[in-house]
């Protein structure tokens, strides 16, 4: 009896030395997993727009270029710079397996749809402003079919939306997440 203990304690205290060992590592690398994605986004983005500048896609060409920029770019998409999040929390892997099975039961795939779709209406929005017509009917069509909505119905929404990112509140969480600014 004594002989099992002692294999089990031994056992224990190996499973946690190694846990901990895994977790310290995996803290270690973590800044460097995001320049990894941020090497493998830029590279994608690169390829994206040879190959759109190769069809004459040239505003479509322009958005992966800027992309590449702002991926580098200090002031650019904060979640590839070294500093962004807190890359000292041991809990991170626990609290990330936690939500991936709590979005694993909510989504059947349509909330990214729809998402999509509403991206895709601001998006034609943005394009419709800068005249270009014939790229932003692409997107109200596209927007449209992955809503299962009519082109006004997203277009409603679109606007609804755009006028909502010029509210006080709009504001305020824009300051809080860009400028790490304290709403209160």
């Amino acid at each position: 009896m004594k002989r099992i203990v002692s294999i089990a304690l031994v056992f224990g205290v190996g499973v946690i030395v190694g846990a901990v060992a895994m977790e310290a590592l995996e803290l270690h690398v973590r800044p460097t997993y995001r320049d990894v994605m941020r090497a493998n986004f830029v590279a994608e983005q690169e390829f994206l727009a040879a190959r759109a500048d190769r069809a004459g896609d040239h505003m479509r060409a322009v958005s992966h270029l800027w992309n590449v920029v702002d991926a580098g770019d200090a002031s650019g998409f904060r979640i590839f710079r070294r500093d962004w999040g807190d890359d000292s929390d041991p809990w991170l892997p626990w609290r990330l397996l936690v939500l991936a099975r709590i979005v694993a039961g909510l989504d059947d795939g349509r909330g990214r749809q729809l998402g999509e779709a509403l991206h895709r209406a601001r998006l034609a929005l943005a394009l419709e402003a800068m005249q270009e017509h014939e790229a932003a009917s692409e997107q109200w069509e596209l927007a449209a079919h992955l809503s299962n909505r009519s082109k006004d119905s997203m277009r409603s929404l679109a606007e609804m939306l755009a006028q909502n990112e010029s509210s006080e509140l709009h504001r305020q969480a824009e300051a809080a997440i860009l400028d790490g600014v304290n709403a209160r």
